[in-house]
């Protein structure tokens, strides 16, 4: 019995000694799980700050792309009416969407008429027949004024032409007379301040652009 108590002291100080070890690492474990964590919930928020940043990046890229698109096609839009209406396209003006304002006018009871029993009937039917005939008439239409059209560089009537002749006005020192060609089937007279600027010789042979859709109008001298 004396020799078992030192073998079994010696092993309980053995199992203290390995459980203490087994503590000691399993504490250990349990830090290095937190810091990897901790590293890891970092590593998380830089990427979502990444992923942010590069999502702002492509929608600021995508709008500037967006934004040159709309001025290309802006400019493209202006080029074709240029071109449509140097070739004599008619360009057609889209008015721009309003909200009508409608009043309701405040209407006048009148009294009823009273009837004269003493008219013939004649009469009454000849009344029917002028209220019948003007109700079948369509109220006409009125016609667009050139004025209310909204300004716009599609409506000028631009050509390119050449002057196949120029003389001095006969009755005034600072016009030109021009005949010019412009591809039409015959070719336009066209009288032009430019005595100061250019001479006969300079005016001759020259190619211009030429606005063609001006009202004619009386020289007065």
């Amino acid at each position: 019995m004396n020799k078992l108590v030192p073998v079994l002291r010696r092993s309980f100080h053995s199992n203290i000694i390995k459980m203490n070890a087994f503590t000691e690492r399993q504490n250990q474990a349990e830090k290095t799980i937190a810091l990897l964590k901790q590293q890891i919930s970092a590593l998380v928020s830089i990427a979502e700050q990444k992923q942010r940043i590069a999502e702002q990046e492509e929608i600021q890229r995508l709008q500037k792309e967006n934004l040159q698109t709309e001025k290309t096609v802006q400019q493209l839009k202006y080029d074709l009416r240029f071109f449509e209406s140097q070739n004599g396209v008619k360009q057609v003006s889209v008015p721009e969407k309003s909200i009508p304002v409608t009043t309701t006018p405040t209407e006048e009871v009148k009294p009823p008429k009273q009837e004269n029993k003493d008219k013939p009937k004649g009469d009454d039917k000849k009344k029917d027949k002028k209220k019948a005939n003007k109700e079948n008439k369509a109220p006409k239409q009125a016609k667009p004024d050139d004025a209310a059209k909204p300004i716009d560089v599609s409506r000028l009537n631009l050509k390119i032409g050449k002057i196949v002749d120029v003389k001095r006005h006969p009755d005034a020192d600072g016009l030109f007379v021009e005949t010019v060609d412009l591809g039409e089937e015959r070719p336009r007279t066209i009288l032009s301040g430019l005595v100061k600027h250019y001479s006969l010789e300079q005016m001759q042979d020259r190619s211009a652009i030429f606005l063609c859709n001006l009202k004619p109008a009386k020289c007065v001298v």
